[in-house]
């Protein structure tokens, strides 16, 4: 309970210090929507995401064994993801339709 306390405050952390990023895809087959969000399940590996995201994302924040990254729409709305050992362990979104 307390690991995944400790990653849920990680990934939150790194959130809010991501601000406003640069990387922002403005081709159309890239954008993230609501369907490639609910298509993402905890304990894909993160070639799997990419796979159905289209693109390899921003990496936002990276430990030993843990990486987050975040996909984001021109519009400011997106996706962040934290990845513990190549495993999803935890999706957020923020505006998506």
């Amino acid at each position: 309970m307390k690991r995944y306390f400790l990653i849920i405050s990680i990934f939150c952390i790194i959130i809010f210090l991501i601000g406003c990023g640069s990387s922002v895809s403005n081709n159309k087959s890239d954008l993230i929507d609501k369907l490639k969000y609910d298509n993402i399940r905890e304990g894909m590996s993160y070639a799997q995401v990419v796979e159905i995201m289209g693109s390899k994302g921003q990496e936002t924040g990276h430990a030993t064994t843990s990486k987050s990254y975040w996909w984001k729409n021109p519009d400011g709305s997106g996706l962040y993801a934290l990845f513990v050992k190549d495993e999803l362990v935890v999706k957020s979104q923020t505006g998506l339709r």
